[in-house]
């Protein structure tokens, strides 16, 4: 495949203390706290989603809220504020035009995440098997001529 995604609750989590964590999410200081995320961890270190990219990480962490609010779990497991939620892509002309979180979202412990991403078309070289099995196509937006309306076949 020449482009994969691979989306949803990851379930990494920081490597920091929750009061830590939460002292940095108040701050706003996302970027010093990103270098503490297990999954970012792990790519830079281990090759797990070897050849993966993903965007940075400018929004709060997604996880873990108590139910139908904006504040961080307070509930008995006090779990602190992680990053489980992810979108990363494998594969080349890929560019990513957005990255964040619906922080207006309520009905669960996480913030959904949303990745707008441009894809920009890799070459397919037809084999011969390809050809001889499967009619010639026109590109995207392109009517072969004995299939345009009125229009004359060469």
């Amino acid at each position: 495949h020449s482009k994969v995604l691979w989306v949803g609750d990851l379930n990494f989590r920081l490597n920091k203390p929750n009061a830590v964590s939460r002292a940095f999410v108040r701050k706003n200081n996302l970027a010093d706290l990103w270098p503490h995320d297990e999954l970012y961890r792990a790519m830079s270190t281990t090759g797990v989603f070897r050849g993966f990219d993903e965007g940075r990480l400018e929004f709060d962490p997604t996880y873990k809220y108590d139910f139908g609010t904006d504040e961080y779990d307070s509930g008995p497991k006090n779990r602190a504020p992680a990053w489980t939620d992810r979108v990363l892509w494998h594969g080349s002309k890929v560019l990513l035009l957005a990255y964040d979180a619906a922080r207006h979202v309520r009905q669960s412990d996480h913030k959904p995440v949303r990745a707008v991403l441009a894809f920009a078309q890799d070459r397919f070289t037809r084999t011969e098997q390809d050809t001889s099995e499967s009619p010639e196509k026109s590109p995207p937006g392109e009517t072969p001529a004995e299939e345009t309306p009125g229009g004359d076949a060469e």
